[in-house]
């Protein structure tokens, strides 16, 4: 997701378009920074996915 160096702005405005979506799954990475993944996991309770450095992830169970 990219989001490291986000400021609280563009972060928003992720979030906004990502409820648009309607997305089913996130599942953000290390390079999302950590603000960014407490926000994402206090948006998207029920969506939210660790994924960590190595995890395997089965597309098929999602």
């Amino acid at each position: 997701m990219h989001l490291v160096s986000a400021d609280q702005e563009r972060l928003g405005r992720t979030v906004e378009e990502l409820c648009r979506m309607g997305v089913r799954c996130l599942m953000p990475a290390h390079c999302t920074g950590f603000h960014a993944m407490a926000r994402l996991w206090q948006e998207f309770p029920e969506e939210y996915i660790p994924c960590p450095a190595g995890a395997a992830v089965d597309l098929d169970a999602l």
